[in-house]
């Protein structure tokens, strides 16, 4: 399965979702990111937990993006840009 075919069914408010989800559940400790991080309300998330998160609300089905999705400027940070939210250089926590 392609990156793209997982998430054709996010939006915005699943994203939004995931987030609020996220911030009751936290972030587990293997699970931080290293190098990119998506800024809501000055905190940073890690961009493939958040989709992982998203495409869960959106379809009901876990999938694990970091098996289809290259970190960076290509797959997950690209995403998240065309749906209008911030993702920097920099560390999740």
């Amino acid at each position: 399965m392609k990156f793209i075919e997982v998430v054709e069914k996010v939006k915005p408010f699943h994203v939004a979702k995931a987030i609020i989800n996220l911030k009751t559940k936290g972030i587990p400790d293997n699970r931080g990111s290293k190098d990119w991080c998506m800024l809501i309300d000055g905190r940073g998330w890690p961009p493939k937990l958040v989709i992982e998160e998203a495409v869960l609300i959106a379809t009901g089905k876990f999938v694990d993006v970091s098996t289809l999705a290259q970190g960076g400027e290509k797959t997950t940070n690209k995403f998240l840009r065309d749906l209008g939210f911030d993702v920097v250089k920099g560390r999740a926590t």
